[in-house]
C-alpha cells in the first residue's frame, strides 16, 4: 500500500541498478517518489544519488513502514550534491517524496 499510495498511474519508472529501490517521476516532471525496501533481518545502509535532466533534490518528506510505524511520516531528508544516505530497518518500506527543481 505505502509504494501505491506514492507511485501513482502515470509515474515513469526510473532505473535505479538496484532491486531494493523503485523511482518513480510524476507526469509533471515535478516530483520524485524513492521507495527503498529492506526485507532483511538486520539495518541496511542506501546510498541514493539523483542523475540525468538536470533534476535537483533538496529536501524531501520521509514516509516508513515496519513493525510498528505504518507509512508514519518522519523528518524530513536532505539531500546535498543530489544525493543522500539513511539507514533503513530491518524489515521496512521507506518512502521518499522530492520536489524536482530545474
Amino acid at each position: 500500500m505505502q509504494i501505491t499510495r506514492f507511485i501513482r498511474q502515470g509515474f515513469i519508472i526510473v532505473k535505479t541498478g538496484n532491486d531494493n529501490i523503485l523511482a518513480a517521476i510524476s507526469p509533471q516532471k515535478d516530483e520524485m517518489v524513492i521507495c527503498c525496501i529492506n526485507n532483511g533481518e538486520t539495518a541496511n545502509t542506501f546510498r541514493i544519488s539523483v542523475t540525468g535532466d538536470n533534476h535537483i533534490i533538496k529536501s524531501g518528506k520521509v514516509y516508513q513502514t515496519n513493525a510498528t510505524l505504518n507509512c508514519e511520516e518522519l523528518p524530513s531528508a536532505k539531500a546535498s550534491g543530489n544525493s543522500f544516505t539513511f539507514n533503513a530497518e530491518n524489515l521496512s518500506i521507506t518512502t521518499f517524496v522530492f520536489p524536482l527543481l530545474k
